[in-house]
């Protein structure tokens, strides 16, 4: 099952089509970019039956979609763009290996840390870089997504040469994208963005625009903001800034001025650049059988705090509570019914 993008090459492949990668897709083709996404077959038929991904509702964005690996094996590629959850990465490398694939470029389309080691690992003689976005992608239904126009992508060589050109394809997007020196700065700095407000706000139920406004849990959530930077500190990592995001300067603020002084601006920008929109964290709660995320982000900064013997007390008591609430739904009821109840336990 295919869309026809018209191209009778495919230079970028989207493996793991969700809707960040369908997203990605879609800006590639719109920006002159032959595409091919690979994702789940009833995803590849709601986006055929509505002649391609649509974004903002705008014109279908036509892009051939796979969705198993016979589909795949033998085909050419210059880059292939993971964009799988992180616990999902080993396995879609797995399948990446057996698809015995020709291509160049990998990239790595995840938000959390530790997942680049597999890389490496199953493609150590491909140019490998991390990719992120600081654009919010909203899902109405399969292949029709209302992303952001705030915010943009930033990419970073992992063990790439320094001096190579960012894969084509990446290079020709209409957004704001921003090349960083290093992978492990971009994928730290990502992470300080990642988990404000997610956690806390999945376990609280609370959305960006209304956790902004609830000054106790905005103080605690510098608190764990400032655990963040002071292991990345520790481990040699230099702050970038993203596109919408001036990391270093934020960041600099929370270090060296109070807490009271730092939060209202944190918090305006909290409510611009999400709004009402869940934390992506609230649905591995909702339904606390699917894979949670949550060990890769707070649960990253714990362990690699671990490991240098940097203290992470908020942000163990907050990765404990997610956890608890998973498997405890009238807590998390509760939580969510008084959200202050929160900080008794973090």
């Amino acid at each position: 099952m295919s869309i026809s993008s018209g191209f009778s090459h495919l230079s970028t492949l989207i493996f793991g089509a969700g809707a960040i990668g369908q997203w990605l897709g879609a800006l590639l083709v719109s920006s002159g970019t032959r595409v091919q996404l690979h994702g789940r077959e009833a995803v590849a038929e709601a986006v055929q039956k509505q002649g391609g991904v649509v974004l903002n509702g705008g014109k279908p964005q036509q892009v051939k979609f796979s969705y198993n690996l016979e589909q795949l094996k033998g085909q050419s590629f210059d880059t292939v763009v993971s964009t799988v959850k992180t616990f999902a990465v080993e396995s879609a490398l797995g399948d990446l290996v057996d698809a015995q694939l020709d291509f160049q470029n990998l990239v790595s389309f995840q938000n959390g840390w530790g997942t680049e080691e597999h890389y490496l690992k199953a493609f150590p003689e491909k140019n490998f870089w991390a990719l992120t976005t600081t654009r919010a992608v909203g899902v109405e239904g399969p292949g029709r997504l209302t992303p952001s126009t705030k915010g943009g992508l930033a990419i970073a060589p992992w063990n790439a040469n320094p001096l190579l050109g960012i894969p084509e394809g990446l290079r020709k997007v209409k957004i704001p994208l921003a090349r960083v020196e290093r992978g492990v700065d971009l994928k730290w700095s990502k992470l300080i963005l990642n988990i404000i407000g997610n956690a806390t706000g999945a376990i609280t139920g609370l959305s960006p625009s209304h956790l902004a406004n609830h000054p106790q849990i905005m103080k605690t959530e510098m608190q764990l903001v400032r655990e963040c930077m002071a292991v990345g500190r520790a481990m040699g990592i230099r702050r970038v800034d993203l596109p919408g995001f001036p990391i270093q300067l934020l960041s600099g603020a929370l270090e060296k001025l109070p807490i009271r002084v730092v939060t209202p601006v944190i918090a305006a920008k909290m409510r611009r650049a999400r709004g009402d929109k869940l934390p992506s964290l609230f649905a591995d709660l909702e339904d606390p059988t699917r894979p949670t995320e949550i060990d890769h982000l707070n649960g990253a900064v714990v362990a690699e705090g671990e490991k240098l013997g940097i203290s992470t007390p908020k942000q163990k008591a907050l990765v404990s509570l997610f956890h608890r609430c998973r498997r405890d739904q009238e807590l998390w009821q509760r939580i969510r019914r008084e959200p202050t109840v929160m900080l008794e336990f973090v």
